[in-house]
Formats: structure tokens, sequence, C-alpha cells
């Protein structure tokens, strides 16, 4: 009684979305139900020292050895240095010492990634895990919504967005899915630039393009960023076409600019 009314479209969406919070919930159901982390510890049975005990194990995916050999020492170095008060810009525990904070990969400025730096990394790599897939079908769900398409649609368009191959394939390398997740962000902040021209909406828009940077990939960066410039494109194109004619002269200056 205390909360307002939902419309029926609004009942819509929140169903919606918990519908794509328990599809993100199902890859995730050891480390929810069973207190399970997140990483292909099987791996490591079949590299020294563990393979010298015998308890060698058969392998699902080795393509995600970096998860655990790589990426999870990577956190849980940075975890124990800033917990001592410490700036993580050096690890001297690689060769003679390598750049750390300068190394994209290890997402150290990644807002989402600083759960590692108050959490137990285990569980913070799978709470991670769990909160991107979840995002992906989010955003997608939200930009889809924002271009006027019925909620089963949007639904269906979040889904497959959420479990594509890609995803799917590099789930445990958190940092691809955390990168790729921002595009249908950007794409929906874009609709709100080119729809509204609000300046706010153009700060937030610069701010979240710059968060596939600090998550950490590159070369999936890379990608979001291309498609993202060409649907801003064709999107704001679209929109210098379909004004007066007295208006397009103007409208196409500022896109330009």
């Amino acid at each position: 009684m205390f909360l307002p009314r939902l419309s029926a479209n609004r009942r819509t969406d929140v169903l919606c979305v918990l519908v794509i919070f328990l599809f993100a919930a199902v890859p995730f159901w050891p480390f929810i139900l069973q207190g399970k982390a997140f990483l292909p510890i099987d791996i490591l049975l079949n590299l020294p020292p563990w393979a010298e005990e015998g308890r060698t194990t058969s392998v699902y995916n080795p393509t995600h050895s970096d998860a655990i050999r790589v990426y999870y020492p990577w956190l849980d170095f940075a975890h124990d240095v800033v917990r001592d008060g410490v700036l993580p810009l050096w690890n001297p525990y690689l060769f003679s010492g390598v750049p750390h904070l300068a190394n994209s990969l290890t997402s150290t400025l990644y807002p989402l990634a600083w759960a590692f730096f108050v959490l137990p990394v285990w569980v913070a790599y799978s709470l991670l895990g769990l909160a991107h897939f979840f995002l992906a079908g989010l955003f997608m769900y939200l930009y889809l919504r924002k271009i006027h398409l019925h909620a089963g649609a949007a639904l269906f368009g979040a889904l497959a967005f959420m479990f594509n191959g890609f995803f799917v394939a590099w789930m445990e390398i958190w940092s691809l899915v955390a990168t790729g997740i921002w595009l249908p962000a950007i794409l929906l902040l874009t609709e709100q630039v080119v729809t509204t021209r609000r300046v706010p909406w153009g700060v937030l828009l610069a701010i979240t393009l710059a968060v596939p940077i600090y998550a950490g990939h590159a070369q999936v960066a890379f990608y979001v960023f291309l498609g993202s410039a060409a649907y801003w494109v064709l999107r704001s194109g679209s929109e210098v076409w379909s004004a007066p004619s007295e208006k397009r002269l103007r409208a196409g200056i500022a896109y330009l600019a």
C-alpha cells in the first residue's frame, strides 16, 4: 500500500527484468546454491604441482586456463595490496617485476571490479560473472524497449544477446564479457541523446563510452566503439533527413561538429 501502483506496461517490464535475472542465474547455480567458485579449477589439477599428486581430471574447456592461471592471480594480488592501503602500480611477483595498474587486462580501474577489493576474490569473481550476464540482458532489453519493441520481442532479444556464442564461450574470462555488455547501454544512451538533445544524456553517454576501456579488453572495446560509431552515424543521419528542410543544414552541421 506504500508503493505506487504500476501500469500494466510497467508490470510487464518488471516481470521481463525478473525473467532476465533468472535466466542469467542459470549458469551460476553451482555458485548460488552450492557455494562453488565460478572458476575452471579443474585445469589446475593437470598442472604442476597438483598433477604430481596424481589427481588429474578431465578438463571441460582448456581455453579458459587464463581465468585461473592469469586473471585470478592478478586479482588476488590487487586484493591483498589494496587492502594494505597501497595502490597496485607494480607486481614484483612476476619475472623481475611487471606493471600492474598500467596493464589494462587487470581491470583495476573498472568500477565494478572494485568488488575484488572488499570481497574474497573467488566470491567477487563469481558475483561479477552473474552481474555482467544480467546487465547484458538488462541493457539490451532497455534499448529494445526504447526503440519501441514489444516487451515480448525485447525479452527475446535480451536473452539472445545475453546468451550469444561469444559471451557463453568466454563467460569465465570475465573481462571479455564485461567489455562487450556495454554496447547496448551505449546504443540506449545514443537514442536518448539523438531524441532529446539534452546535455545530461550526452554526459552520461560520454561516461559510458569510457567504461569498456576500463573493463580491460582493448580488442572487444574497439569492436564496441566501432559498432557504436556506426550506429551514431546512421541514427543521427536519419534524424537529419527526417527533419524539415529548413532545419537540415543546421542539424547536419551540428552532428558533424
